[in-house]
This record gives structure tokens, C-alpha cells and sequence, in this order.
């Protein structure tokens, strides 16, 4: 074999190898360009100058307690969207427990939590809540019925296929939250609209 082919040929393979090195940076960079340019843009800024909302967000209302303190308003809310009930229904409990932000007096104390959410075939949603719901609850019978309206009027306004609200706390039935409404049987949800 000739010394001066072998030089021939590796030059020759050499010029192939940088021809395939160039194209496949210009393919990478074909590539990452596709990539960048079909990006969502960002959310549109409305005409206001203020962010518009962000796609998946839904207006819901939500009760709370009158600054009377002797009825329920409502106040509307953006949240995000979600299509499983028991996410809903998270977001919809952290809402109430949040407080309002129009006027109105929370009916949860902070730190009220749900641990898990469960709708049953017949139409009955259980909600399990953490123990801060029986222990940071002070209040007396008026106290006690606006927390229950303010949640199973939210949740059957924003749920309809819901009947009754089953209220547990860490896991265990309650008898009553401060033993003016009974929590032995659900919540009908037609009567406390």
C-alpha cells in the first residue's frame, strides 16, 4: 500500500468529515431556531396597562359572612381553572379560608385545611378537613350557620351535580361543629341555598 494514498484518502475523508460537521451544525441550528420562534408569545397586557388573566381562569363566587355578620354575600373571584372535582373544591375551600378581599368577614379561621375530597356515585361529596376546623372555631349558632351555608353555598353553585356535603375531620364523622347543626347526615344541598 502506498504511503501517498493513504494521505490522499484520509484527506479526502477528513473534507467528508467537515462536510458532515457543517451540516449538522446547520441542521442543530435549523433546529433550535424552529424551536425558539414556535413559542406560545406571552399573555397578552390589556389595554388598561394591567396583565390580562391568564388562559384556564373562571370567575366563581364565593360567600362570606356580611360585615354585619348576620348574613351571607357573595364575592366574585378568579381561579383557575380545573375538571377534577376534588381540585375544585380544594381551590374553592383555600378561597374561603383566604377570606374576602371586598368588604364581608371571613367564615373560616386560617390555617383550615382539606385532606381529602371524595364524590360518591348518588350525588354526596365528603370532605375531610384538618382538626384546625373544630379547634380555631369560636363562635356561637350564627357563627356556626354561616360557615356551613358560606361552604355548601359555594361549592353547590360552582359543583350542581353535588346533593349533600358529608363534613368529616382527620378522617373521623363529627356529630356537630360547635353543636348547633348536626354533620350526622349530609348537607342537603337544596336546603341551605
Amino acid at each position: 500500500m502506498n504511503l501517498g494514498r493513504v494521505v490522499t484518502w484520509l484527506r479526502g475523508l477528513s473534507a467528508v468529515a467537515a462536510v458532515l460537521l457543517l451540516l449538522g451544525l446547520g441542521a442543530a441550528g435549523a433546529l433550535l431556531y424552529w424551536y425558539f420562534s414556535s413559542r406560545e408569545a406571552p399573555e397578552p397586557v390589556a389595554a388598561s396597562g394591567e396583565l390580562a388573566l391568564p388562559r384556564g381562569t373562571r370567575s366563581v363566587a364565593l360567600y362570606f359572612a356580611a360585615p354585619s355578620g348576620d348574613s351571607l354575600v357573595t364575592e366574585q373571584r378568579q381561579v383557575l381553572e380545573n375538571d377534577r372535582v376534588t381540585e375544585t373544591v380544594r381551590t374553592l375551600v383555600d378561597e374561603l379560608v383566604r377570606g374576602p378581599t371586598a368588604g364581608g368577614r371571613p367564615v373560616f379561621q386560617p390555617g383550615v385545611t382539606v385532606r381529602h375530597v371524595f364524590l360518591d356515585e348518588s350525588g354526596d361529596l365528603y370532605i375531610d378537613f384538618s382538626p384546625e376546623l373544630v379547634r380555631r372555631f369560636h363562635g356561637g349558632s350564627t357563627e356556626e350557620y354561616l360557615l356551613l351555608a358560606s361552604l355548601v353555598r359555594t361549592l353547590a353553585g360552582e359543583l350542581p351535580t353535588v346533593d349533600g356535603i358529608i363534613i368529616t375531620v382527620n378522617g373521623q364523622p363529627i356529630s356537630t361543629l360547635a353543636g348547633h347543626f348536626s354533620l350526622e347526615a349530609p348537607l342537603a344541598t337544596s336546603e341551605w341555598r
